[in-house]
């Protein structure tokens, strides 16, 4: 009984292993990755990623370390490409294929307004 548990978790939880991106489709900023910062971009050195902040107005101080304010965020990775698994188990992309605009961006393509957000990436 105990093995069946152990087995139906084991499937259950196989599915996350396919969910993590490849370093070149990675969104977002990673602090393991190196980074060449100037003014209001970033440029991830691996991929060539380009990441803009403008700031929209002025900051405001919540303590000493820590304050927020409204910015206009860019991110150069506009596109999701789709995958299908190959006949030897391991994910193949199409050579012409398919991008899916699926981001929450509320400024145009690659462009969100926000306060900022914190989100768990447990593939870090």
């Amino acid at each position: 009984m105990r093995c069946k548990f152990i087995a139906a978790g084991l499937v259950a939880f196989s599915s996350l292993v396919w969910a993590q991106n490849h370093p070149n489709l990675d969104r977002g900023f990673d602090p393991n990755k190196v980074y060449q910062f100037d003014g209001v971009d970033s440029v991830d050195l691996y991929n060539g990623r380009l990441s803009l902040q403008i700031p929209i107005g002025g900051k405001y101080p919540v303590s000493e370390r820590l304050s927020y304010g409204l910015n206009l965020i860019y991110n150069s990775t506009i596109w999701e490409f789709e995958s299908w698994p190959a006949g030897d188990g391991q994910q193949c992309v199409a050579a012409q294929p398919k991008v899916s605009y699926d981001f929450d961006w509320n400024a145009g393509v690659g462009f969100l307004v926000s306060l900022g957000e914190l989100r768990y990436r447990s593939n870090l």
